[in-house]
């Protein structure tokens, strides 16, 4: 049971250091000082990906990647504040290199690479050390 735990926060611990890097090679880009538009950090940390708005996304699902398209997709009917941290979500799962497909193979992975992303969004976000 434990070692469960620690390995989880040691994911989470690696998924949070990525954000890190990420945001400060990006930081320039944000002159509020915070990531307020992902446009431009995409650019630079991805820069052979697009970001799309989609119509037809179902809808309870805020964004999307696929990797082969180089693309990531967001639901324009969701709030902006959602889109931001699901966009910031995919790009966790690319710089975490996480697998394509893997919610319908392996429910354990999804549940970890999920967990993962959102450690990454929200770091990235919302970095811990600037809440201190």
């Amino acid at each position: 049971m434990y070692e469960d735990v620690d390995e989880e926060h040691a994911r989470y611990g690696f998924a949070r250091e990525h954000a890190r890097k990420a945001f400060r090679q990006c930081a320039h880009c944000f002159p509020e000082g915070y990531p307020s538009s992902l446009d431009k950090a995409l650019s630079i940390l991805l820069p052979d990906y697009e970001l799309h708005a989609l119509d037809e996304l179902p809808r309870g699902l805020s964004a999307i990647t696929l990797k082969e398209q180089k693309l990531i997709g967001f639901n324009r009917t969701h709030a902006p504040v959602r889109v931001r941290f699901s966009v910031a979500h995919e790009i966790g799962h690319i710089r975490l290199d996480h697998p394509d497909g893997v919610f319908s193979v392996d429910v354990g992975k999804t549940k970890n690479c999920e967990s993962e992303a959102d450690a990454f969004a929200g770091e990235f976000l919302v970095p811990l050390a600037s809440l201190q």
